[in-house]
């Protein structure tokens, strides 16, 4: 059976969502570590803000974003949402 990476994203949110997924490091600034909660209700939100905007499945979203968390949410919003990020 073929999951998708928004379906075992959930499935860990649902099962561990404190445990560290993702960590971001920086040379200059402290490194930041990414819960499952943290990420998934990132991207949801970057995902219902798409679908405000007026956002379809299949649309190019363009993201702009120093490196950091804000990027990592607002690309796996666009993946939730259907969009395909650029």
């Amino acid at each position: 059976m073929t999951h998708s990476v928004s379906q075992a994203l959930y499935r860990a949110y649902l099962e561990i969502p404190e445990q560290r997924c993702l960590s971001l490091l920086f040379s200059r600034q402290p490194d930041q570590h990414l819960s499952y909660a943290e990420l998934v209700l990132g991207a949801a939100a970057y995902a219902e803000a798409l679908a405000h905007a007026g956002i379809q499945p299949g649309e190019v979203v363009i993201i702009i974003f120093n490196h950091g968390a804000e990027l990592v949410f607002s690309f796996l919003g666009a993946v939730l949402r259907g969009a395909i990020p650029s």
